[in-house]
């Protein structure tokens, strides 16, 4: 009996010692002391922000069914494959929440976040990492860029309009140095871009006469389409500009150009106008170069009679400078203006971009407030052209403008500041964009602002490549869908030479882009105006 036991017991150790001495696992991946896992790949291994709900497959060594995939430090719902493969479920929130919780007042980048896989005890442990990338460039898709019209080879600064039946209209300037002519030409699309009927010159001015200025082009509540330019007097070189203005009825035929501006060429000069619309009350601004002043006219009858010019020096006394006029209504029929200026009493230390507000089309304004830094008395700044763009009630606002410092290698920055509270104060000035050039000083780099009808702002601007003779000039966006707070990677448009930029945003929430577009020919350059739009 006593040797029956002991052969028993013999046996018994022998099983104790095979299973406690060996890590063995059974058929679900179980084992007595768990092992350490590696991670060696996931799929996939990126996702766009704000992406659908999506499986990840997990591929290593070492797995078990009681693994557990930890994403960005948190534990997902893992499904144990073999010893070689889990996969887990990763949620729309997973990838949307990281780019909200590192979101700063800046320029959003791509982010990465950790991946792991976790065994429990007894043993186990944590695999190494492998970063999953979160794109956050949130872009738009663009439809191929197509020229207008190629019959006039030095077309520049293009403006787009656009009515409630979804009729596109284009303006732009043409110079013909060998004909002595500049001309502003406009063309119109019923298929929302597909398509563009004959040109139609609207304004005609001789070269050596002083030529073309800057335009805008709006439509106001009715369907009428308007358009603003400024147009040269005298000697070429040294041209005294007028203010002028045409319009085109619904259906009907452009009326007799009309001058806004005081008929008094020979000390004036007036140059960059916009327009602003409300229902059927037109709001002309433009700048007052010799007197360095913003003058306005006002129609409230859709343009069929005009005010006669003001300037804003009146109801600002104590600004000695003012230029650049940028200006919105919003739907309540106040007008948002943003301009650059200076005050008389701090000179330079106060120049910058200003912006005020009207809501009686001009008769009084608020105070101007500077929105802009300080340049704190350096002359080496130079140069803030602003733009503005609001949401309907006026409550929100975003303002983006250049700034040029020509002493500091040529370098200019886009920038932006915005207010949630109808401009009342203003909060987080940042840099959207820097450029940096070695030589060839850059005067006005111009973008685009516009919002569009779910709230999201939009900037357009073109980054010159600095080369021997400046040709490259590729178009990006950017997109902001906290009012101003972080915009998305910058999204390129156009890799073609691409200045002058001007974008709108239609009813149906598409975008209607438009630009000039350089091609060199042999020493010279030709341009076109060029259209696309959001899909």
């Amino acid at each position: 009996m006593k040797q029956l036991l002991s052969v028993l017991l013999a046996v018994l150790l022998s099983v104790a010692f095979f299973c406690c001495g060996n890590e063995k696992s059974d058929n679900d991946g179980n084992y007595d002391n768990n092992p350490i896992p590696t991670l060696t790949q996931i799929a996939p291994a990126q996702a766009n922000s704000g992406s659908p709900a999506f499986t990840m497959t997990l591929t290593g060594t070492g797995f078990i069914s009681s693994s557990k995939v930890i994403f960005n430090e948190a534990e997902k719902t893992t499904t144990y494959v073999s010893a070689a493969q889990l996969t887990a479920q990763i949620d729309s929130a997973d990838i949307t929440s990281v780019t909200l919780k590192l979101a700063a007042p800046h320029n959003i980048e791509d982010k990465t976040v950790p991946v792991l896989v976790r065994n429990p005890s007894p043993g186990g442990g944590d695999s190494n990492t492998v970063n999953f990338k979160i794109i956050t460039e949130d872009s738009i898709s663009f439809t191929t860029p197509v020229v207008i019209n190629s019959t006039k080879p030095n077309s520049t600064i293009p403006r787009i309009a656009r009515d409630s039946k979804g009729t596109l209209y284009v303006v732009w300037r043409s110079t013909d140095e060998a004909k002595n002519s500049m001309d502003y030409f406009f063309s119109k699309s019923e298929n929302a871009g597909t398509s563009w009927a004959s040109l139609q010159r609207i304004a005609n001015e001789k070269y050596d006469y002083g030529g073309m200025g800057a335009s805008d082009l709006i439509v106001d509540g009715s369907d009428y389409l308007h358009f603003i330019w400024a147009e040269g007097y005298g000697w070429k070189w040294y041209p005294l500009d007028y203010v002028l203005y045409r319009r085109l009825p619904a259906g009907g035929s452009w009326t007799a150009e009309k001058e806004l501006t005081d008929g008094e060429p020979c000390n004036e000069n007036h140059v960059r106008p916009i327009i602003a619309a409300y229902n059927n009350v037109l709001m002309a601004i433009w700048e007052h170069k010799f007197n360095y002043d913003n003058d306005f006219s006002l129609s409230l009858n859709g343009g069929a009679s005009w005010t006669t010019a003001t300037s804003l020096k009146h109801s600002f006394p104590y600004y000695w400078d003012e230029y650049c006029p940028q200006a919105v209504y919003d739907k309540n029929g106040k007008l948002h203006l943003v301009f650059t200026g200076g005050k008389i009493q701090n000179y330079l230390d106060a120049f910058g971009v200003f912006y005020c507000n009207s809501s009686d089309n001009g008769s009084t304004w608020t105070n101007p407030i500077q929105i802009s830094a300080s340049l704190n008395g350096n002359i080496e700044y130079y140069g803030l052209r602003p733009y503005i763009a609001c949401d309907p009630t006026g409550q929100k606002i975003v303002v983006s403008y250049t700034l040029s410092m020509y002493m500091l290698k040529y370098t200019y920055k886009y920038r932006s500041v915005q207010s949630v509270n109808g401009g009342a104060t203003w909060t987080e000035r940042q840099t959207l964009h820097e450029l940096k050039y070695t030589s060839n000083f850059r005067d006005w780099i111009q973008q685009s602002l516009v919002i569009d009808n779910s709230g999201n702002f939009h900037i357009f601007f073109y980054d010159e490549v600095d080369n021997a003779d400046s040709t490259t000039n590729e178009l990006y966006h950017i997109r902001s869908k906290d009012n101003g707070r972080t915009w998305s990677k910058k999204q390129k448009i156009s890799t073609q030479d691409a200045k002058n930029p001007f974008a709108i945003a239609g009813s149906n929430g598409k975008l209607y882009v438009t630009w000039e577009r350089r091609v060199k020919k042999g020493d010279n350059y030709e341009s076109y105006p060029v259209f696309c739009k959001s899909k």
